[in-house]
């Protein structure tokens, strides 16, 4: 009973208190419940007001939204809520409402060794083509919203990885750091493209040989001042070693033709993220930018390096009731026409792919790619309880959209033009699929796609498609 007479309040606070949308109300309290990990200011960062602050009676609504959504999208929380209370006339006080996560996560690790579920099943020697170990990787940190990752997989490739995130390092909260450093080995590679198809050398890889050896490390700097926006700063040192015979295969592989490519590159990414949801997005939209240059005179000259252009605009649109619109605008430019096979851009991969594409391989030095989904909500976001089951596990959620889609692209090819029929050619599209979205934001994707040149298959996918 006690329980309804409380939501009932609110509600009517919250009709006298949005009933004057030019009235001025002051923040007294916010009060955080749910945290027992969080950190509080991780969570006060979020928000678009403060205790003391004056909000525009008819702003509220639209600032408790975009707060929430804020919350959400640190992925590490799996519910999060922003109640108004009762408060004196002219004044407003906000209860923060959170389920925390399980954020250490020590699991096996399992991983196909090609670029998608599809392109592994057409291989004969797919069981070989495993990629297993142990991940480690620790999500809000020390309730500071820092995160630990440590990979170690071996199998058919090899891939060992350390590193350490952490969002603010200076008091105003608007600076953070990353580093890291890894150590990965392949037996196999592909080599090049032929009819649009990977070719791997050596054919039959030997478990005493690699292809590949590689060494990396990088410090990341990133510079938040506003909510939705980023500026981050990347140094990196790698260091690779490639098999003379992959060399002989293509001559084009590395930088200069040559078994060993050193060098530090400096990268340079903005974006502004004014999502509802990171990792499937209903509405708002998103912008961002790149500058990469490798080669910055140690190791490997100015001008043997490369430099690179790339950036995304995005838009999420609600139509009607459970209905949803969504485009994408993707390109890659390499302003000098010197980058490495091994580095080169691709139409083909787990995102950056024109569906119904998934099987072949189409590189370059340069990409051009926009996507479109039209979403119907086939079910609502259901939030379910399993009792027994402490919160963090036992509390999840699901929902369904079939979608059809459509996507165009277009990649100028460098590489063996003659024999990769689909590079400088305009490639479309399309088909219908069914979009999971569940637990510890996860989603599943299983798609009917068909393109311009007569193929069409079904594919699965594990991320958004726009």
């Amino acid at each position: 009973m006690l329980k309804y007479v409380w939501v009932t309040l609110c509600l009517v606070t919250s009709l006298l208190l949005f009933s004057q949308s030019d009235s001025t109300l002051i923040v007294d309290d916010i009060f955080i419940d749910g945290n027992k990990v969080t950190k509080d200011y991780i969570i006060y960062r979020e928000l678009l007001f403060a205790s003391g602050d004056t909000l525009v009676s008819g702003e509220v609504p639209r600032l408790v939204k975009e707060s929430t959504d804020n919350l959400k999208n640190l992925s590490i929380f799996n519910f999060q809520n922003i109640t108004i209370l009762p408060a004196t006339k002219g004044h407003i006080r906000f209860l923060i409402q959170v389920t925390e996560q399980w954020y250490i996560f020590p699991s096996p690790y399992f991983q196909l060794a090609d670029r998608n579920v599809n392109s592994w099943l057409e291989r004969e020697d797919k069981w070989h083509r495993l990629n297993y170990g142990a991940w480690l990787y620790w999500k809000n940190f020390r309730g500071r919203a820092e995160t630990l990752n440590f990979l170690f997989k071996t199998g058919y490739d090899q891939h060992y990885e350390l590193d350490y995130k952490k969002p603010y390092i200076n008091k105003a909260k608007t600076i953070g750091i990353k580093v890291g450093v890894a150590y990965l080995r392949s037996h196999q590679l592909n080599a090049k493209t032929v009819d649009n198809r990977e070719v791997f050398y050596p054919e039959i890889p030997r478990k005493e040989e690699y292809g590949k050896k590689a060494q990396k490390a990088f410090t990341e700097f990133i510079y938040r001042k506003n909510i939705h926006t980023w500026h981050i700063f990347t140094l990196k040192y790698a260091n690779f070693d490639f098999s003379d015979s992959v060399l002989l295969v293509n001559p084009l592989f590395s930088f200069g033709g040559k078994t060993n490519n050193r060098f530090l590159s400096f990268s340079y990414y903005w974006k502004y993220d004014f999502r509802d949801y990171i990792h499937y997005p209903l509405e708002g939209y998103y912008v961002d930018a790149r500058f990469t240059k490798r080669g910055l005179g140690a190791f490997l000259p100015w001008r043997e390096g490369n430099i690179e252009l790339s950036g995304s605009a995005r838009k999420f649109l609600p139509i009607v009731q459970r209905w949803y619109l969504a485009g994408g605008i993707y390109f890659r430019h390499s302003l000098w026409q010197n980058t490495p096979y091994f580095l080169s851009p691709e139409l083909g991969n787990m995102f950056h792919l024109v569906r119904g594409y998934e099987d072949f391989t189409i590189r370059g030095q340069s990409y051009f790619l926009y996507k479109t989904n039209l979403k119907y909500e086939l079910m609502k976001p259901l939030t379910y309880r399993f009792k027994g089951i402490r919160e963090a596990f036992g509390k999840t959620h699901l929902a369904l959209y079939v979608n059809l889609f459509g996507d165009i692209g277009y990649m100028k090819n460098n590489f063996d033009p003659q024999l990769n029929p689909l590079g400088d050619k305009l490639l479309i599209g399309g088909g219908i699929g069914l979009d999971m979205v569940t637990y510890y934001d996860k989603v599943l994707r299983i798609e009917c796609s068909y393109h311009r040149n007569g193929y069409w298959g079904i594919y699965i996918h594990y991320i958004p498609s726009i």
